[in-house]
């Protein structure tokens, strides 16, 4: 296909490391890249400036007096170093041009290439500011305006807004297409049709296939072309596993990667090709065309240290051993994944919002998987099986923090993870770990770990939990939630109880995962009487980001709350009472209706004479962070204002307590930030509900809690057992709906 007109000239660079805001240090060449535009892909790049190149453009840059030529170098400089994928110096590199930048062309160049550096170490705030520069004053020549329509695409996808992601792709291809850029069309075309499926829309999937096809088929053989073959290859691949387009659509994405491997002229892309070759044979089972395949692409990738690719394709490697029955080699490729890919794991993460479900948690879960079945053969209770289930819960443990820092996008959220004496008396820890064909339960009490195990599969066991969340939550629905309460009982904690009971545990911490965040596991049935009756039950995203298992002895409350209608949610008129009982138990201020307000609660929760801080209003919690909130009377706390007005006080909250939140049913995500909101806001621990009740059960269920802990003794755990029990034995209120989505987050202690 011709061009129809100039292609715009490269006015930034291609392609970028994702890199998460806590870390620092430089990077190394084998930094996950990914292409700016093709925002799934990992680096292709055909060369890398050498370190000489870089030394020079720094020397030319010390030695360089004119103003104009120092713009110049800077943005050399930055283009070279981003290429390394050192991007915190691309971008110290780039502010200096904007301090050097003398002409209103030099400052919107520098602001634009500012932008992209920035929005790829997921400062978007930043980068947002430096395109509002870049479009103020006169209009853009077509080359910012192709790459402004880039960057804004990016920061959408960072965002996880695909909606904004794929307009700005539109708009960005519509233009290359006028301007006969069809190298930038077909780019912008890609990610325009990967933003669509990532919102679900398949509307016209087979068209707009073909019509990519014939787009980037006519573009001159070469690398770009080979880069933009292998992500066709994947969309169609896409199709027919995700959306059911027809199998024969396979082939296309066969044709397309063979196509993309024989144009590629850097190895990095050559091992790509491979590999997603290899893929397209594992997903036919012709398992040793696949293996082989595998191999090759794992020895390009460590040609060039792509790390990035290099943890795909062996714990591809692992899945096809494991298909044709040598289990020991598969758990050694599994090993060199989970290892390989933890190195980088906060770049992967950072890279996509698919990428925790498509990349990092099967790969832990595999893991998990081929070592709780290594541990069943070996005998409970030796040396050697306790060393392997402390390595699954370790590595348990940390697939838990980078789904935490996966929800809140930010790898901060657990920048303060750290190992934790779990031996405390009493209590067990609970990890539940769906596997595609049973369930197995990790459990850990006085230093020793117990695993047990369920041929349930992940999908009848989130079916499960689905109806079971239905029937709780609805008082109407009688009990429609026992058979499904009394069928998680039996799977999980059955063959566990005897050994419960003789390690005389009276507290269950769960870790839950996917579908168990979404009920109150208080709520399981042994078939005779509720888990809570049994037990104290807590729930945590991950052990190791608890603040503290120590308690706290100071109880002076800030209590907040709404008593009317505000924003179009209803009245909450038990909320006087409520106010005032915790008042009387506890000194400390209350604030009720138009005292209320945002700025309020803000100065007075980052007050350090409170440690408690009980909000008795609305709240709702999303799958995307940034959409969850407490209600005040004038406005919405969000959890990341939560967090930054919390993180100016010298001591962390001790307890937070939102006692009229609710997340979706069926929302895993949403129930993950509910999880996670003690964590977020850096409080010790989180008494919250997973969906609202009577305001009048919530008064009184929060009344025996605060007595409770009045009288002192017991745990934050042990006070919650004895508000739910209390509604439990009542006549009005012993429905589960009513007393079970309170959950105990974090410290329990």
């Amino acid at each position: 296909m011709p061009f129809m007109g100039a292609a715009p000239a490269r006015s930034l660079n291609n392609r970028w490391v994702f890199f998460p805001l806590c870390r620092h240090r430089p990077r190394s060449s084998a930094a996950l890249f990914a292409l700016t535009l093709l925002w799934m892909l990992p680096a292709l790049a055909a060369t890398l400036p050498s370190d000489s190149q870089l030394t020079e453009l720094r020397k030319q840059l010390a030695h360089s007096i004119s103003s104009e030529n120092r713009v110049t170098l800077c943005w050399a400089l930055s283009d070279a170093l981003a290429d390394r994928g050192l991007l915190f110096e691309a971008q110290r590199t780039l502010r200096e041009a904007a301090v050097q930048s003398t002409t209103e062309s030099q400052k919107r160049e520098t602001a634009l290439r500012l932008a992209q550096v920035l929005s790829a170490t997921g400062e978007l705030e930043d980068a947002e500011r430096q395109l509002q520069i870049v479009q103020a004053g006169a209009p853009l020549p077509a080359s910012q305006r192709l790459a402004m329509y880039e960057i804004e695409g990016n920061i959408a996808v960072r965002n996880g807004d695909p909606t904004s992601a794929e307009r700005s792709f539109e708009t960005q291809a519509k233009e290359a297409h006028v301007l006969g850029a069809w190298e930038v069309e077909a780019r912008a075309r890609i990610n325009a049709l990967r933003a669509r499926l990532d919102r679900q829309d398949i509307f016209q999937l087979d068209e707009r296939l073909d019509q990519l096809d014939a787009l980037v088929g006519g573009l001159p053989s070469g690398q770009q072309r080979a880069v933009l073959e292998l992500a066709l290859g994947e969309l169609f691949e896409r199709a027919v596993r995700e959306f059911r387009s027809p199998v024969g659509m396979r082939a296309r994405a066969y044709e397309a990667i063979t196509r993309g491997r024989a144009d590629a002229s850097s190895v990095g892309t050559q091992a790509y090709a491979t590999g997603l070759l290899a893929g397209l044979y594992e997903d036919e089972g012709r398992t040793q065309e696949a293996l082989r395949l595998t191999y090759q692409a794992i020895f390009l990738a460590q040609s060039v240290s792509a790390q990035d690719q290099l943890y795909r394709w062996e714990w591809q490697a692992g899945r096809l051993q494991r298909a044709r029955g040598d289990g020991p080699a598969s758990v050694q490729s599994l090993d060199r994944a989970l290892f390989t890919l933890s190195g980088i794991r906060d770049d992967v993460l950072s890279s996509s919002r698919r990428a925790f479900s498509a990349w990092v948690e099967p790969i832990y879960l595999d893991y998990a998987d081929v070592h709780l079945r290594e541990a069943a053969g070996l005998p409970d209770g030796t040396p050697e099986q306790q060393r392997v289930l402390r390595d699954v819960r370790d590595q348990l443990e940390s697939l838990k923090r980078a789904e935490v820092q996966d929800y809140f996008s930010n790898s901060c959220a657990t920048s303060a993870a750290s190992a934790r004496d779990t031996t405390i008396p009493g209590a067990a820890i609970i990890y539940p770990v769906l596997l595609a064909d049973r369930i197995e339960v990790l459990i850990e009490t006085a230093g020793t770990l117990r695993r047990f195990a369920s041929p349930i599969s992940r999908g009848e066991v989130t079916a499960t939990v689905r109806r079971l969340r239905i029937g709780l939550e609805r008082p109407s629905a009688g009990d429609q939630y026992l058979k499904p309460a009394q069928a998680l009982y039996q799977w999980m904690l059955h063959d566990a109880s005897p050994w419960l009971a003789n390690e005389k545990v009276d507290t269950l911490v769960f870790v839950p995962s996917g579908a168990l965040r979404t009920i109150p596991l208080a709520a399981l049935h042994d078939g005779t009487q509720f888990l809570i009756e049994r037990y104290s039950v807590a729930t945590t995203p991950a052990i190791t980001l608890i603040p503290t298992l120590v308690s706290q002895g100071s109880n002076r409350v800030l209590v907040a709350g709404l008593t009317q209608s505000v924003q179009g949610f209803a009245a909450l008129p038990s909320v006087d009472a409520e106010i005032h009982t915790v008042g009387a138990l506890f000194p400390g201020m209350s604030l009720e209706d138009e005292r209320f307000s945002l700025a309020s609660i803000r100065a007075d929760l980052s007050l350090p004479e409170f440690s408690i801080a009980h909000l008795a209003t609305h709240g709702e919690f999303s799958a995307d962070h940034r959409q969850s909130f407490v209600l005040t009377y004038d406005s919405r706390l969000t959890l990341d204002g939560l967090q930054t007005t919390l993180g100016r006080r010298q001591q962390p909250l001790d307890l937070l307590v939102l006692s009229a939140c609710s997340t979706a049913a069926g929302d895993d995500r949403a129930a993950l930030g509910l999880a996670g909101v003690a964590v977020q806001s850096g409080a010790k621990s989180a008494l919250a509900s997973l969906w609202s009740i009577s305001d009048e059960a919530t008064a009184s269920l929060m009344s025996t809690f605060y007595k409770s802990r009045k009288s002192g003794g017991v745990s934050k755990a042990q006070s919650l057992r004895d508000a739910q029990l209390a509604l439990l034995h009542t006549s009005e209120f012993r429905h589960p709906s009513y007393w079970a989505p309170y959950l105990m987050i974090g410290n329990w202690l």
